[in-house]
């Protein structure tokens, strides 16, 4: 009963509130009191025709007020402080709300506030320091005594990614006291500080995708990077090795664009990317333009590639639904979180970045890591070009990424368009300190980036998907999810959250054994007005991570030794039928407890060396036709290394009579006797030295080579096993010539272009037509047609395998066969 009459105390106690701020509304305006969050238009010539409709729809936020946040600073420096019982304890967003957030009767104050000014309220974020509404553009004029104007965009703004039109209010809204009381600002009824992207476009045209594949020297990066390419660089790589993908991790990526499902999946099948997942989060309805389409590209396709079985959520909004989108990611508590959009903080209020920074301060108290790119205009404002770093990358609760351009020699420089230099919003928070972080230029206030990566188009830029297909692309945009990405395998290691990452790297940094484990340490470059410095600096931060030992730092449990890879199996076919195939492994890591597998069984395993292995499968595994999936295992590793294709073929068969054959396959170290299931069969070769055949040749040995022909008789139709060593695809194969006839033979396992043949004499190397023009050789070759019983001439099409040809060189000379790569 007594808990009763509290309860009814407190629910009587609210409705006087609310009946007061009701009656508050009804009041006359001129009592009103104006809050910040929606100034008139800076600049603009007016254009009533992008004026809101009187029935538009607007999507508003008011920021409400809270003492609780008193101690709110002080509790998330004691979650990152490892001597506080607070370390590491995350909050849930609703936790946090009933910590810090406003009181039910300041919220119930409020939203009866917009009911009564016919708003509907679209929610109350957990938080409890934001109320999301919409208003008719009709109803939000009148409730808060402004005129909206539409207004045409400077050209500058314009040529820097934003809209070309925006909507403001013509002075500030203004509530009855009692509202205003509760509200720290509203926010929506201007369109004019919408976010713009970080990102630079190559101008030239991406090379086909069938050559991405190329290898890359580790040593640098001398094309536009790819996701193994970028790996390798950056020390992805190991931990992709080790098993770390991203496997049940998720990250958002802040978009008030849209994407296209289309590119994204052009994308992943250019580099054979399946594990990844996207799902759409559509903010106040979702983007309304495709405008900044690359942006959204950029951020995927980079986390596609080093987070490849991750899950990305898109949060997409209208332009002006910046902070309703961070109101959206941080409800949703996801552990990883990529920005690549920003202003110059001389574009915004005080209040644009403090209503947001509130909502980056609760994400850090969730442990939420938060990688904003730093900017691509130095250490510029894009507009008016005096000094200025972009917000929210100078927010004390987010990572700020900036950039680097990387040569073909591997050297890491400064990008000349690094965002970085000093905020004027934000003080410099207690971890930002270490060797470099205060300097000449030093004020007090956050310093950027904190850490930086490859963003420079031109050296060597990323590949990415839009537009239909691949293209060249960079900025700061581009780092920020790559670090975004690593933090990502970071958490998968940890089984957990990092938290916000700053704190750690500036740890790091301060000591000078980590720091040089963990970054490359970039000494040349500038942004325009900073130089590169030893240790921290304005246009690299620490410089670029090494980010196998970034995760080393923050992961308790070691790596341990590296898990096997498999490149290639010599053969990788046998015939059906067979007695049984050993063939070799090619890979690394190897150990004396690698074991070769045949579809997920083990086969007798002989370990040559650290980058070979020798099985053998028995004729019970050689009966069917097929292919076969062939892993390596190891205790080390955390899943089996591979799969390669092994296949199981239809051997070939010969018919029955006299034939010129070959084979493609070296068969030393096999007598020709036992190849053939079929007794009393002799071969012949001819010897152009002594211009006459051979019976049952010895030198070489009585077997087939590659390049070589050879005549046979057989009794009866033979089938050839192929158990020999195919000729290696990478390779080149020059078949010598001498002055006279010769046998040859196609040395692949693949029809021969005659077009693609060259001819080396005398030291050069033609193609073939030139080399016939000028009469080195004859341009038509022999091969015998067993049914018709003579030869027949070919000048053209292709050579094929197990056949055997004549060809007439004039003088001693090399006929080459290209690598088929």
């Amino acid at each position: 009963m007594p808990h009763f009459f509290q309860s009814l105390q407190r629910f009587s106690s609210l409705m006087v509130a609310v009946a007061a701020i009701t009656s508050a509304a009804q009041a006359s305006s001129h009592a009103n009191i104006a809050v910040s969050g929606s100034p008139a238009a800076r600049h603009g010539a007016l254009m009533d025709a992008a004026a809101p409709a009187s029935g538009e729809t607007l999507h508003l936020v008011f920021a409400l007020s809270s003492s609780r946040r008193a101690d709110l600073d002080a509790f998330v420096q004691s979650q990152y402080d490892p001597s506080s019982p607070n370390y590491r304890h995350w909050l849930t967003p609703d936790e946090f709300g009933v910590r810090f957030g406003a009181s039910d009767a300041d919220i119930a104050a409020v939203t009866q506030y917009a009911r009564s000014q016919g708003f509907a309220v679209t929610q109350v974020w957990p938080n409890r320091l934001f109320v999301s509404v919409d208003a008719r553009g009709a109803d939000a004029e009148r409730a808060f005594g402004v005129k909206l104007h539409g207004y045409a965009r400077p050209q500058s703004e314009i040529a820097a990614g934003l809209p070309s039109t925006f909507h403001a209010p013509d002075r500030a809204p203004a509530l009855p006291p009692e509202i205003a009381a509760r509200v720290a600002g509203l926010f929506g009824l201007s369109s004019e500080n919408a976010a713009r992207p970080a990102l630079a476009k190559r101008g030239l045209a991406a090379e086909p995708a069938q050559s991405l594949a190329a290898a890359v020297p580790l040593a640098g990066l001398s094309s536009p990077a790819t996701p193994s390419t970028l790996a390798a660089y950056y020390g992805f790589d190991k931990l992709h090795l080790h098993g770390f993908n991203g496997d049940n991790q998720s990250i958002a990526i802040f978009s008030p664009t849209h994407y296209s499902t289309s590119d994204f999946t052009g994308f992943k099948a250019a580099y054979g990317i399946t594990g990844v997942t996207v799902t759409e989060v559509l903010v106040n309805g979702g983007a309304t333009s495709f405008s900044g389409e690359d942006e959204a590209a950029l951020d995927m396709d980079v986390i596609a590639g080093q987070a490849p079985n991750s899950h990305i959520y898109l949060y997409e909004s209208p332009p002006d639904g910046n902070l309703q989108i961070w109101n959206k990611i941080a409800a949703d508590n996801l552990p990883v979180v990529s920005c690549s959009w920003g202003n110059s903080e001389q574009e915004l209020t005080a209040d644009d970045a403090a209503s947001v920074n509130t909502i980056l301060q609760q994400m850090a108290s969730q442990g939420q890591s938060v990688f904003v790119a730093s900017g691509d205009n130095g250490a510029f404002d894009i507009t008016s070009r005096t000094p200025s770093v972009d917000f929210p990358a100078s927010s004390p609760y987010v990572t700020a990424v900036g950039g680097t351009s990387v040569s073909s020699t591997g050297a890491e420089t400064g990008w000349t368009k690094s965002g970085g230099g000093l905020s004027t919003f934000f003080t410099r928070p207690l971890w930002q300190a270490g060797p470099g972080v205060i300097n000449t230029s030093s004020t007090g206030f956050r310093q950027l980036p904190d850490v930086s990566a490859m963003s420079d188009p031109y050296s060597p830029g990323y590949y990415i998907y839009t537009g239909g297909s691949l293209q060249i692309y960079g900025g700061t945009s581009a780092a920020a999810p790559l670090m975004a990405a690593a933090n990502t395998l970071i958490d998968q290691g940890l089984n957990g959250r990092t938290g916000q990452l700053t704190p750690i790297l500036y740890q790091i940094g301060t000591d000078s054994a980590k720091s040089s484990l963990v970054y490359n340490d970039i000494l040349q470059g500038n942004n325009g007005f900073y130089n590169c410095a030893t240790n921290w600096d304005f246009v690299t931060g620490w410089g670029s991570p090494r980010i196998t030992a970034l995760y080393s730092q923050i992961v308790p449990t070691a790596l341990g030794p590296d898990p096997p890879t498999i490149s290639l199996l010599t053969p990788s076919s046998a015939p059906a039928g067979s007695p049984s195939a050993t063939f070799t492994v090619t890979g690394t890591n190897f150990t004396a407890s690698s074991k070769v597998l045949w579809n997920g069984a083990a086969l007798p395993t002989q370990v040559v060396s650290t980058t070979a292995l020798t099985a053998t499968a028995p004729a019970s595994l050689l009966l069917t036709v097929g292919t076969v999936a062939v892993t390596v295992t190891d205790p080390d590793g955390p899943t089996p290394a591979g799969p390669l294709t092994f296949t199981v073929t239809t051997p070939h068969t010969f018919a029955a009579g006299l034939q010129m054959i070959s084979a493609p396959y070296d068969y030393t170290g096999v007598s020709f006797a036992t190849l053939f299931v079929n007794p009393g069969v002799k071969i012949a070769t001819w010897d152009p030295t002594l211009t006459q055949y051979v019976l049952n040749p010895t030198a070489p040995s009585d077997t087939f080579h590659l390049g070589r022909a050879y005549w046979v008789r057989f009794a009866s139709a033979s089938s050839l096993p192929r158990l020999g060593t195919p000729a290696a695809a990478n390779t080149s194969y020059a078949l010598t010539l001498n002055a006279g006839w010769n046998m040859i033979a196609v040395p692949f396992n693949t029809d021969s272009p005659m077009a693609t043949l060259q001819v080396t004499s005398g030291g050069s190397t033609t193609s073939f037509a030139s080399a016939v023009t000028a009469g080195a050789i004859s341009g038509t070759l022999y091969r015998y047609d067993s049914t018709l019983k003579y030869y027949v001439g070919q000048t053209s099409g292709a050579l094929t395998p197990y056949e055997g040809y004549w060809i007439y060189a004039n003088h001693s000379c090399s006929l080459v066969f290209p690598s088929l790569n």
